[in-house]
Parts: structure tokens; C-alpha cells; sequence
């Protein structure tokens, strides 16, 4: 069996501890059903805390490089509750779409990431 791979997004941006618990719980739930998942919010620390990333020149812009480059690898998109309100998820969802990646919003119902092996 291998887990079919789903990238978290939703407003960080101006929201307490770029909105970690909420993107940490979505993270659980999915891995909890068998998806590879790609939080942002992971990608991020491995870049340091979040007042170097929004304060060093450039490093932001580095971040987001990456977390799209991991959207990009991702068979599905899992919009948090308020992704509407930020610009960063909506480009997000648009390279989403562009994709063919299947769309799951929280409160929904998400099928298992688990797929057989060919």
C-alpha cells in the first residue's frame, strides 16, 4: 500500500503562530487516513521562525518557492476553513486546479490516501 500525497493550505499569513494548530490538527486527521501530507506550516520551520523568515530579505519569497514546489508534487488540496481570505492559498488552489488535483475542504468528508500498489 502507498499513501497518495495532499499539500494543507489556508491562511497564515496575520494569524497567530501562522495558524499552527489549525494546520497541525488537518495534518493528523489526514495521516491518520493514510495521506502523505505537506503542511506548509512544516515546510516553514525548516527555514527558521517565523520573524526571520517575514524579516530576512528574500527568505519568504524562498519559503513559498518551496511550498509550492511541494503542492506541485501532490495528488489532492485540503483548504483550511478561511482559505478564501488569504491571497497566498488562493494562488495555491489556482496551481491546484491548473493540475487536475482533486479539491477536499475541512469539514468535508476526505477519502482514505491509501492506495494498492500496481
Amino acid at each position: 500500500m502507498t499513501g497518495r500525497r495532499i499539500y494543507v493550505a489556508g491562511p497564515m499569513t496575520g494569524v497567530a503562530q501562522w495558524n499552527r494548530p489549525q494546520f497541525g490538527q488537518a495534518a493528523k486527521v489526514l495521516r491518520a487516513k493514510g495521506w502523505t501530507v505537506e503542511n506548509p506550516v512544516e515546510i516553514a520551520d525548516a527555514f527558521g521562525n517565523q520573524n526571520a523568515i517575514v524579516t530576512m530579505p528574500g527568505l519568504l519569497d524562498t519559503v513559498i518557492e518551496e511550498e509550492l514546489a511541494a503542492l506541485a508534487k501532490c495528488d489532492a488540496i485540503y483548504l483550511l476553513q478561511g482559505w478564501e481570505r488569504s491571497a497566498g492559498t488562493r494562488r495555491e488552489l489556482m496551481l491546484a486546479l491548473d493540475r487536475g488535483m482533486a479539491i477536499y475542504l475541512e469539514g468535508k468528508k476526505v477519502p482514505e490516501g491509501r492506495t494498492r500498489e500496481e
